[in-house]
């Protein structure tokens, strides 16, 4: 006798996933998620079945690849729609898809309701929000240190090249001082070398006149007196 229930047993286990179903035999329930549909991962979110009609259970459907399902007891109180309420504690992106639920009574779990308004619900990728602060203020940190650098090298190119400019133009300067000099110097020795207010021929005529002069003062020193006084007088009479 108790093999034969565990032979049964058996066989509605594996006959049960098989049953058909039937949907769309009462109205449609209303489905709704709080506190969104879009949160980040790790954020706990709940779903809730409600409708007009005391089902006595409630299933929640994710359409899609990963096909998950959760079934709740139906709550209902007087004069008040009967609802489940699916929680879902720490939601990952496994959990992204197409949200639909259905109704249904307990004495017939192949009759289903038709398919309730649809939820996509939206899961995002966060960082771990302990490290988010000390790994923003590193970037921070460092996009700081790299603009410093950055001026400091602009800087110190600028000061090089105004450096390199003014010693250009000090040298420059200094090599024409130095010309201006030499031509200033050849400029006075041509000066003193060619007088303007004298007479070259006068100056060479009482350079060679003297010693023409002593030359000849042995044997004609009466005549060169006389020519001496006259030359004199004749330069004075140029003068005048």
């Amino acid at each position: 006798m108790i093999a034969m229930l565990t032979v049964l047993l058996y066989l509605g286990l594996i006959l049960e996933p098989r049953t058909a179903v039937q949907a769309g035999a009462y109205e449609n329930p209303s489905l709704s998620v709080y506190p969104s549909s879009n949160v980040t991962s790790g954020v706990s979110i709940s779903f809730s079945c409600s409708s007009s009609i005391v089902f006595g259970r409630f299933i929640l459907i994710q359409e899609g690849k990963h096909g998950l399902s959760w079934t709740l007891d139906s709550q209902h109180q007087a004069n008040q729609p009967s609802y489940a309420t699916f929680v879902l504690d720490a939601v990952t992106p496994n959990h992204n898809g197409t949200f639909r639920c259905y109704g249904y009574f307990r004495n017939e779990p192949q009759v289903w309701s038709k398919p309730s308004n649809s939820l996509d619900l939206m899961i995002s990728e966060t960082k771990d929000q302990s490290s988010t602060p000390t790994e923003d203020g590193l970037e921070t940190y460092q996009k700081i240190l790299i603009g410093v650098l950055v001026s400091f090298l602009l800087l110190f190119f600028l000061l090089l090249f105004l450096i390199l400019i003014g010693y250009q133009y000090g040298h420059k300067k200094k090599a024409n001082a130095s010309v201006k000099n030499t031509q200033s110097e050849n400029n006075a020795e041509l000066n003193s070398w060619n007088p303007q207010n004298e007479d070259p021929q006068g100056i060479v005529y009482a350079q060679v006149k003297p010693s023409r002069l002593q030359k000849d003062t042995a044997c004609k020193e009466t005549q060169d007196v006389t020519y001496a006084q006259l030359c004199i007088r004749t330069q004075e009479q140029n003068n005048s």
